[in-house]
């Protein structure tokens, strides 16, 4: 095959473009009935204190079952620590809202790792879908359009969704520093879009829906 370099810039649209609370349900018993300890007076005074007693013990359990309950949650939540600043929860917030994302569409949608220079052939001239493939390096570096990709996907009836290495079709040392990810859209084995390191144009952190909006404008129309 042609260098893929030559295949990728030379493409159309080319342009170096990046808690709830948790309510704890706890059953107290509220019953006058308890056991005497031994030595408990039998008398009125007896026992109240023992039913005293009994309350304390109840509360006591209740307060020790709901620390454990909270510890729990604080495992499964990204907190704030004291020093750390507004920029960095949001940050991590951000982070939160992604894993919620992950979640939610990993069932339904499906982004196919292409394995083989082949195989990313065969998915760039399918006559019959509209095939999306980014080409990566690193997982981390382009986890932004990932998520997008897969939202959409979870939805498009229309598409299917692809992923492939950099390494894998052996681009230049340059092409995998400076231009990645980059985004193509096929349909009829035609290239509709090709856009070098997106996150140029979209920025580092844009949302599926501006994503959305952007592949509109260059009439690129996906069904939901």
């Amino acid at each position: 095959m042609a260098n893929f370099d030559e295949k990728f810039l030379d493409g159309p649209n080319v342009g170096y473009c990046s808690s709830s609370e948790d309510e704890v349900d706890v059953e107290a018993s509220n019953s006058l009935e308890m056991p005497l300890n031994e030595g408990s007076n039998t008398g009125p005074k007896g026992v109240i204190e023992d039913y005293k007693a009994h309350q304390r013990e109840i509360r006591r359990k209740l307060h020790e079952k709901e620390l454990a309950v909270l510890k729990e949650a604080g495992r499964m939540t990204l907190e704030k620590p004291v020093n750390q600043d507004d920029d960095d929860e949001d940050e991590l917030e951000q982070i939160r809202q992604r894993r919620l994302l992950h979640m939610r569409v990993s069932i339904r949608g499906r982004i196919n790792e292409l394995k083989t220079k082949e195989e990313f052939l065969t998915a760039s001239e399918d006559p019959l879908n509209l095939n999306f493939i980014y080409i990566y390096e690193s997982a981390n570096d382009a986890q932004v359009l990932h998520d997008a990709l897969l939202e959409i996907s979870s939805s498009c009836r229309n598409a299917k969704f692809f992923r492939i290495k950099s390494s894998i079709l052996e681009t230049s040392k340059k092409f995998t520093s400076k231009a990645l990810p980059t985004l193509q859209i096929y349909q009829n084995g035609e290239l509709l879009g090709n856009f070098v390191k997106i996150f140029d144009t979209l920025g580092e952190d844009f949302s599926t829906e501006e994503l959305v909006a952007f592949l509109k404008k260059k009439h690129i129309t996906i069904d939901g």
